[in-house]
């Protein structure tokens, strides 16, 4: 059971002030009755470098949490059971002067009525997507099917063949000191009902029970889809204490009676304030996540299924705005076809043609950045910028080639970079960028790229370069104008053009 504590209180080596305070309190309200070892076995154990941390300010629900101030900083930390991949249960932690805490278990969705999403007290819907929303930002899922036909019906009684959830990004919220965090999101219902109406067989086949209905249309069923926005907080926050369910139970009369055995006391509320575990209500949820679909790894299906991220055409955009200020900007970014995607800015110094490329603590998924309006910038490519992919790649900080992309935003054009062959990029970095750093911006003198000529000139040379000297280990892509499309672009010696491949 100690050990089970230890574990419950380890914290990666990064977490910050707020993940502390909340370490602390727990580890003190543990000391009164050890409930960490209980939560840690039959509710799981925190994935602490998953934990959302907002403030009131940020969140933009209609619901305003009660007793709650909107300067609060709200943090949901993932409750996790051993050898699986869902969110059982999670803290909601409220910090200001004082530290308070709740604990929600995804069962606990049927202690509520059933009724929408727009309700302004806690609801079944209201439960069930708040941790469908968790699961999406701790493990990625984005579909949910509901097995309890009672959620999500919007008045709806006619027979269900199927119903399900599709959560994705909606909106990018940026703070103060540029960094992004994504809150807000999209959220699909989409329900099949049986389709009544005048063909009798149509029922039979589709194994309706007699008496369901009188007869079906040539379309058995028909599906329905509702789409809202919806912020991070979902549930009304009710913080509060509680009374103590007895430890012992019976009862006696005339020879003595008799009693149970003593059982574990709990709190009756969510509450974790005076050191006891919240009371097990419900049995199960009324949800499953569906898996994960295996991503395709090849560059144009890489492109293609980002395009249809939510954040992406808008953080190209963001890189776009940005070319008139005096200094380039930058943008990584990790687990783009994941539920929660982190991110993580950087910027060049003032009037210089460079930006600040620090080799980032994690591994990640992609970078783009641009070349800021300065008389003297590339509309493609620099050598710096490929030497940059390069050391990215040496130095292990690429979480998987097969999906990293490398882009580039001027006031005119933008590429995405991508690498084919690890082994022929090797070869190539080793020989141009890291024998001689200097030597692939000779290249680039050499093939007369320069400031003062047309993009499109430019990009021939630049293509010619990377045809003849980097034995084809990359693939580039150039995008539209509003980013809403990237072709796969390459140089043909035949013609002296370029040809475009389109991704989709």
């Amino acid at each position: 059971d100690t050990n089970v504590a230890e574990r419950f209180l380890t914290l990666p080596k990064n977490a910050g002030s707020e993940i502390l305070r909340i370490a602390e309190r727990l580890r003190v309200l543990n000391t009164r009755n050890g409930f960490l070892s209980m939560i840690g076995k039959k509710d799981g154990m925190p994935v602490w470098d998953r934990a959302i941390n907002t403030t009131k300010k940020a969140i933009t629900s209609t619901i305003k949490a009660r007793g709650s101030s909107i300067n609060d900083t709200i943090i949901f930390i993932p409750l996790v059971l051993e050898n699986t991949q869902y969110v059982n249960a999670f803290i909601l932690a409220k910090l200001n002067d004082s530290i308070q805490l709740n604990l929600y278990r995804s069962s606990d969705y049927v202690n509520h009525e059933f009724g929408t999403l727009q309700d302004t007290s806690n609801s079944a819907e209201k439960f069930a997507l708040q941790f469908m929303l968790l699961d999406f930002e701790t493990f990625g899922y984005s579909n949910f099917k509901v097995i309890d036909n009672r959620l999500f019906s919007n008045g709806n009684s006619s027979s269900i063949k199927q119903k399900k959830v599709h959560i994705d990004h909606n909106n990018s919220i940026t703070n103060a000191r540029g960094s992004i965090k994504i809150l807000d999101y999209e959220v699909c219902t989409t329900t099949k009902t049986l389709n009544c109406s005048s063909n009798a067989a149509c029922c039979a086949s589709e194994g309706v029970e007699p008496g369901t209905c009188s007869a079906c249309e040539g379309v058995c069923w028909s599906s329905n889809t509702i789409c809202i926005k919806q912020t991070i907080l979902v549930i009304v926050d009710d913080w509060g204490g509680g009374g103590i369910i007895p430890t012992t139970t019976g009862g006696g009369g005339g020879g003595g009676g008799s009693s149970t055995e003593p059982q574990q006391p709990c709190n009756p509320t969510p509450s974790l304030d005076n050191g006891l575990v919240p009371c097990l209500t419900g049995k199960e949820k009324g949800w499953i996540a569906e898996p994960i679909e295996i991503f395709p790894k090849n560059p144009c299906t890489v492109i293609d299924s980002l395009l249809k991220k939510s954040f992406f055409t808008p953080l190209y955009k963001s890189m776009r705005d940005s070319v008139t200020r005096n200094y380039e900007m930058g943008m990584f970014f990790k687990n783009p076809f994941e539920g929660r995607i982190d991110f993580g800015i950087t910027r060049g110094p003032q009037d210089s043609l460079s930006i600040e490329y620090t080799i980032p603590a994690v591994t990640v998924d992609g970078f783009v950045h641009n070349h800021y309006n300065h008389p003297n910038r590339y509309s493609v490519f620099s050598g710096s910028d490929l030497y940059t992919l390069y050391h990215y790649f040496k130095s292990g900080k690429i979480s998987d080639t097969k999906i990293f992309t490398f882009g580039l935003v001027t006031d005119s054009t933008s590429y995405i970079l991508m690498i084919n062959d690890t082994t022929a990029f090797r070869r190539f970095g080793e020989k141009y960028l890291e024998e001689n750093p200097d030597l692939f911006d000779g290249l680039i003198l050499t093939y007369d790229i320069t400031s003062s000529k047309p993009a499109v000139e430019n990009e021939i040379q630049f293509l010619k370069i990377l045809k003849q000297f980097t034995n084809q280990s990359v693939s580039i892509f150039k995008g539209n104008s509003d980013f809403t499309e990237f072709k796969r672009i390459e140089y043909s010696y035949d013609s002296n053009t370029i040809k475009h491949f389109p991704c989709n």
